[in-house]
């Protein structure tokens, strides 16, 4: 109708030559528009969106556009008829199917249903002929190129095409293609094969799957989707080393299928059992211990009823050994029944987000088919760690640290945090970062094991040993410190049994935070005399501290158990914190108004240290006033102390004045008088002063807290000369000081106390 009575010629596309001689079928698109071409004097068919592509820069004449759904049914012509004999009436049909795009190629597919799983899966469903014209080895079994290789016969086969004058152009196109390890590339090859029928237990999977929970919930939905569109599963391999498939067969076909090396014996006298002694059993082959392997097992012979039987050549898929795990390291049913049964399902796996079609998926089916339920209650997904080069990290890139110098420079308790605390825990894909894995010590691990020595110092100075590891003072102060651990030993713990281990981890720094940069702060003054109550809180909050966060940092908070624990011989003491019982509190534990009221004391805080903050102000310069708007006094004394004001005033309302800054809101406001008045400006340089010699007796050589010290101080300012020197005159004793001099010689490092450069050097006493 359309080419003048010439034949039509259908431009077919495909990445592989060589599986041309086993066309069966050719697929159009049943959403696009084909042309009908004049083209060289001859008509050729083309997809009407691959016509640039298709003809490049030759010329062209469309003579007519139709449907792709106007060719469904047409019969053609394969370039080769090599298996005339193997077809059927199906076959050399034009077909219609959604798996034609318009994105490459012609629009127009090549089909052959030996190859590939949509060529396959689409023979399959129209009953086309499948012919596989190759061998195990990838060598053409056909035609002209018998013995070659696969991709040596596609370039043979496409010059064959040009020489019948049956192909328009060839070229390098850039794909995607399956490999095996070590790059080599692979094909899909159809193959008789052992079947597990999923279709036929999908709906209870689909019902039992609802019972799993996710972490993160989003694969709850992928999951679902893997079993809504999972195929039947070939369990069997071709291969030499894997499991072996139990089956012994006759030349008649009838198979044997054995269930234990018992079940063996039954037919064959080959195996031998040999008792060890202590109950334990020994299965032998040849004098030797018998393995479930091709190289044993195709040795033995079966005999029933006058006929041998042989083992099939196939072995199993390993994902059916991994699927097999919960009950295979039990040996169940054979051994440890008990043991298995108490431990299944598992309370908890964890696994990347490739085993959500992998592992996970094969642990299913396995634990539906055999048990008729499901092999975990929850699951952790973790996502992908990438290089610094973009690229996932793995072996053949070499694009990772050296895992072996990381935890000896950095340390596992480091790498644990940085990984547990990242994205990667919900799902989520990292690069890694050495700045993040760095932050973990210097933000975490550092300053818990500062804490912990700042305990020992004290405790060794003052001569005081503990008599327990719980709270005992009743100091308001010390029973949020008690109120604030136990809090957050319960979100901790929720966060956990939630399985929500970045949010867990989140939970140590502003956990250590408040205690040496709060609690111990305003603390400073009861460590310096001894305070056994000070003492003692810290003791219990680090005892607490190490139960709580053990699983996460097991190496660290051992290290303070033993010190603190079972080197004290403290009364309860267990082997190992791991050992403990782990701390259970709940709401009754905690007064949620003295944790309320400290946030507030906080908050209000945090507004008056951004008044300084604007202001200029230092902490260690003294303000006259503050007004806040809270009633306890205790509450009143520790804002006083943290913004080091001389009197701090109970104001229902902000109060307005000159000088008075104010911050906040309702009972959250602060007020600062920031007038400040000769002498307070006189004790803001002692206190700067105090601050810069106690820096120089930590720097100075070999200093202990309790060495006496020379010390000299250069100021060039007579007048806060003059105030430095009385100071250091009037507190001697306290400063531990041997001998100082004093003079106006500033030289080598300094600091300014107002507009007086000032320099000091310490050196410690003979």
């Amino acid at each position: 109708k359309y080419t003048e009575g010439k034949p039509l010629r259908v431009i077919a596309w495909t990445t592989t030559p060589w599986t041309i001689p086993a066309n069966f079928a050719l697929v159009l698109s049943e959403n696009l528009k084909y042309s009908i071409v004049r083209f060289k004097g001859e008509y050729v068919v083309v997809a009407t969106d691959r016509l640039e592509y298709t003809f490049e820069k030759e010329e062209y004449e469309v003579v007519h556009e139709l449907e792709g759904k106007e060719f469904e049914g047409l019969e053609y012509e394969p370039a080769y008829n090599f298996f005339v004999d193997q077809s059927n009436e199906k076959d050399w049909h034009i077909y219609l199917s959604e798996d034609v795009t318009e994105d490459e190629g012609t629009g127009i597919l090549h089909i052959a249903p030996g190859f590939g799983e949509v060529d396959f899966n689409l023979g399959k469903k129209l009953g086309l002929s499948a012919v596989v014209h190759i061998d195990e080895a990838g060598n053409m079994q056909d035609g002209d190129w018998k013995g070659v290789y696969i991709r040596d016969a596609s370039s043979m086969i496409t010059k064959d095409l040009e020489k019948q004058g049956k192909l328009l152009r060839s070229e390098k196109y850039m794909h995607r293609l399956p490999f095996y390890r070590g790059k080599n590339p692979l094909i899909y090859m159809s193959q008789d094969s052992y079947f597990v029928n999923i279709q036929k237990i999908k709906p209870k999977m689909l019902k039992l799957q609802k019972k799993i929970n996710w972490i993160p919930d989003i694969f709850k939905k992928r999951f679902k989707n893997v079993l809504e569109t999972a195929p039947d599963w070939a369990v069997s391999r071709n291969r030499y080393w894997a499991t072996i498939m139990p089956v012994w067969e006759s030349k008649d076909g009838e198979q044997i299928v054995v269930g234990s090396i018992e079940e063996m014996m039954e037919y064959t006298d080959q195996v031998e059992k040999v008792e060890l002694g202590n109950g334990k059993l020994e299965y032998r082959v040849d004098g030797k211990k018998m393995t479930l392997h091709r190289d044993v097992c195709d040795k033995l012979v079966f005999k029933k009823d006058g006929k041998e039987y042989h083992r099939i050549p196939e072995v199993l898929d390993c994902w059916m050994d991994s699927g097999s795990v919960p009950f295979a390291e039990h040996h169940y049913p054979f051994e440890n029944k008990r043991a298995f049964e108490e431990a299944y399902p598992a309370d908890f796996i964890v696994e990347y987000t490739g085993q959500i079609r992998a592992w996970f998926n094969v642990l299913f089916r396995i634990s539906l088919i055999l048990f008729d339920n499901i092999p975990y209650k929850n699951v952790i997904c973790h996502g992908v760690m990438f290089g610094n080069d973009g690229r996932k990290m793995s072996k053949s890139y070499e694009n990772y640290p050296d895992p072996k110098a990381v935890l000896e420079e950095k340390g596992a308790e480091a790498l644990r945090l940085y990984l547990m605390s990242s994205p990667i825990m919900v799902g989520g894909d990292i690069h890694w970062s050495d700045d993040i894995l760095n932050d973990q010590a210097k933000d975490i691990l550092i300053p818990i094991w500062n804490t912990y020595r700042y305990l020992s110092l004290y405790a060794n100075m003052h001569n005081w040993t503990p008599i327990t590891t719980e709270f005992t003072s009743q100091e308001k102060l010390d029973k949020w410190m008690e109120l604030y651990m136990k809090q957050t030993t319960m979100k901790y713990t929720q966060a956990l049994e939630s399985y929500d281990i970045p949010s867990s981890v989140k939970l140590i720094q502003p956990c250590i935070d408040n205690i040496s940069k709060w609690w111990i702060r305003r603390s400073r003054n009861r460590f310096a005399d001894g305070n056994t109550d000070a003492l003692q809180t810290l003791y219990a909050t680090m005892v607490l501290f190490s139960k709580t966060f053990a699983p996460q940092m097991p190496f660290l908070t051992e290290e303070i158990y033993q010190n603190l624990v079972v080197k004290t011989e403290v009364d309860g003491a267990k082997e190992s914190v791991h050992l403990e019982d782990y701390p259970v509190f709940t709401k009754k534990d905690i007064d949620e108004e003295l944790l309320k009221d400290m946030q507030t004391v906080r908050d209000i805080c945090s507004s008056g240290l951004k008044i300084r903050e604007d202001n200029g102000l230092k902490l260690r310069q003294p303000l006259s006033k503050a007004y806040v708007a809270i009633e306890k006094d205790f509450l009143r004394d520790i804002i006083q102390s943290e913004l080091n004001v001389k009197e701090i005033e109970y104001s229902q309302k902000a109060i307005e004045g000159e000088s008075l800054i104010t911050i906040g809101e309702d009972e959250e406001y602060i007020t600062l008088d920031i007038h400040l008045t000769d002498e307070l400006i006189e004790e803001g340089y002692i206190n700067d002063f105090v601050r810069q010699y106690q820096n120089a007796r930590k720097k100075g050589d070999n200093i202990n807290y309790e060495d006496r010290v020379k010390l000299t101080v250069n100021i060039d300012q007579s007048e806060v000369r003059n105030i430095i020197e009385k100071y250091i005159i009037e507190k001697q004793e306290d400063l531990k000081l041997m001998e100082f001099k004093i003079g106006d010689s500033v030289m080598g490092n300094r600091f300014e106390l107002g507009n007086a450069k000032v320099s000091i050097t310490v050196e410690k006493g003979e």
